[in-house]
């Protein structure tokens, strides 16, 4: 983006109607989270799972770079806002809210950039449905890998999986609200914290760091081939101009 494009009002207004939507779908996600879990843990699990479900496929059908990072943020703020009410309607402090922040901007700057890398194989659909499917898939693996896991192998794996986690990061954040495996519905779910030990990551910075580098790896090849955040083709190259025909010779 250039500096005339970047103090272009009407380019800064193309910018604000491409958040618009993601933004309205972030909050309202969110604010339905909100209504089904009331002021709880459950309230913060289900704005991750947002982020999970509307980021990839909004960010996915812009090519232009900008258009879906901007998106893509939006999305993320939506989701930020609800969680901002908290703090003045629960025991949520501003630290909390801005540690979880943190915390789900990191994993949605991951799954957009899994849409960065796959877009050019698979298209706009196919990227953002294998970054859906994938995100899902990861943030699930407490429930679907846990039959697997036992004894002191089991837990060390856990161990492992367990620090760069979105929603093992928020429930640090929010310890206050108790564990997560210890949730009526996850008790019934998972055996972690009961057959496999498993604790609460020491901190948050983990999961965004791991998710950080995740997103710069994935990104970086489509950025450094010149496709831009979006991950869309390169410009196709200028034809070399036609040769000028020599000139006719003067006749004597």
């Amino acid at each position: 983006m250039s500096r005339s494009d970047r103090t272009d009002p009407a380019a800064f207004g193309q910018l604000l109607v491409t958040a618009a939507f993601p933004f309205l779908l972030g909050f309202v996600g969110a604010a339905l989270g909100r209504m089904a879990a009331g002021p709880t843990l459950g309230l913060y699990l289900a704005g991750v799972a947002m982020v999970t479900i509307l980021l990839p496929p909004l960010a996915a059908r812009h090519v232009r770079g900008l258009d879906a990072l901007t998106a893509a943020g939006a999305v993320v703020d939506g989701v930020a806002l609800v969680w901002l009410a908290m703090v003045f309607t629960s025991d949520a402090t501003l630290i909390q809210w801005l540690l979880g922040c943190l915390v789900v901007a990191a994993w949605g700057a991951a799954l957009l950039g899994l849409v960065v890398a796959l877009r050019p194989a698979l298209g706009a659909t196919g990227a953002a449905a294998v970054a859906v499917v994938a995100g899902l898939a990861w943030l699930a693996w407490p429930v679907w890998l846990s039959p697997a896991l036992g004894g002191a192998a089991g837990a060390r794996v856990a161990g492992w999986l367990t620090p760069a986690h979105p929603l093992f990061a928020i429930n640090r954040v929010f310890a206050n609200l108790g564990p997560w495996t210890q949730q009526p519905l996850m008790y019934q779910l998972t055996n972690l914290g009961q057959d496999v030990p498993a604790a609460l990551p020491a901190a948050t910075f983990t999961s965004i760091f791991v998710n950080v580098v995740i997103a710069a790896i994935l990104a970086a090849p489509a950025m450094l081939a010149g496709r831009g955040t979006a991950g869309g083709p390169p410009a196709a190259p200028t034809p070399p101009a036609a040769p000028t025909p020599p000139a006719a010779p003067t006749p004597p």
